[in-house]
């Protein structure tokens, strides 16, 4: 017959147990453990010795056709959203006017007369900018990349240029491409703008064949962590101390959308696209009758 003594001294050690493990299950949740293991099994194959999945033949003949040079749109020719529009960027043409977007002086019109940090507000991730002056803008983007092609994001009401986008890291013979460089006038940031831009290009690259899209960003970038979760890119991984930008540490966190996922991430974006449209819409007319 057991004791009260050592009955008590059993439910004291089963207690230490079980706080134990609490404290264990705690730590590891608060840690991140539980998060990198569930991240670390995506792409593992299920069962053991699965076969990689062979390729369409129309895929594999898009990959030995594609260029490592990315071709332009074409003259004239324009990726068309609701309120936006994405066309080739033109030196000549475009510079003066992205130069004045984008250097913190106040633009009036769509530009709403803002003053801004220009650094803080567009620059201060990207590996460029900001610029002097507009001859040392046209001179970083006038340089021909082999792998990169620059296009302007254009407000179709007035036909003015509000930010620009690059196709970079271009390797066409596994179909991949990404995404990056994007900025805007301060003034189109936070709004529909952005959705539009990237389901007009993931819409564009995906009809053209290739498989994968990267979002990459810096990884004290919050602001662009945040908008490609929201886009609906699938967060994979952070590369730690991967680049110096301006003389700066830079960890790069990757996401990415590929071609097999594309049809759910289109019909999100055009939700989500709607959903804002009819919002900004509907606060232009509320101001339109407080005037």
């Amino acid at each position: 017959m057991l004791t009260p003594i050592v009955v008590v001294g059993i439910a004291a050690g089963i207690m230490v147990f079980v706080g134990s493990l609490v404290a264990v299950f705690v730590l590891l949740h608060q840690g991140g453990s539980f998060e990198r293991m569930a991240q670390e099994v995506v792409g593992l194959p299920m069962p053991l010795g699965e076969q990689k999945p062979l390729l369409y033949d129309e895929l594999l003949e898009k990959a030995k056709t594609l260029s490592i040079r990315l071709k332009p749109l074409g003259h004239n020719k324009l990726l068309e959203g609701e309120s936006i529009y994405v066309r080739d960027f033109e030196a000549s043409k475009d510079v003066a006017d992205l130069f004045a977007i984008s250097n913190g002086e106040p633009q009036g019109g769509i530009f709403r007369d803002l003053i801004f940090d220009a650094d803080e507000m567009i620059w201060k991730y990207l590996p460029h900018g900001p610029f002097a002056s507009m001859d040392d803008m046209k001179e970083f983007y006038a340089h021909d990349e082999v792998d990169a092609r620059h296009f302007v994001v254009v407000y179709r009401k007035s036909k003015q240029p509000i930010g620009m986008v690059t196709l970079g890291e271009h390797s066409p013979r596994n179909l991949r491409i990404e995404l990056m460089h994007l900025w805007l006038s301060p003034a189109f940031q936070g709004k529909s703008t952005l959705k539009e831009i990237v389901l007009l290009l993931l819409k564009y690259l995906f009809d053209s064949g290739y498989r994968r899209v990267e979002w990459r960003c810096d990884g004290h970038n919050v602001r662009a962590r945040r908008a490609a979760h929201s886009l609906g890119f699938t967060f994979e991984g952070v590369m730690r101390t991967h680049r110096i930008i301006k003389n700066c540490n830079s960890d790069t966190v990757v996401f990415a959308a590929i071609n097999s996922e594309w049809g759910v991430m289109e019909e999100h974006l055009q939700h989500k696209l709607r959903q804002e449209l009819k919002k900004e819409e509907g606060g232009e007319t509320e101001s339109r009758k407080t005037r």
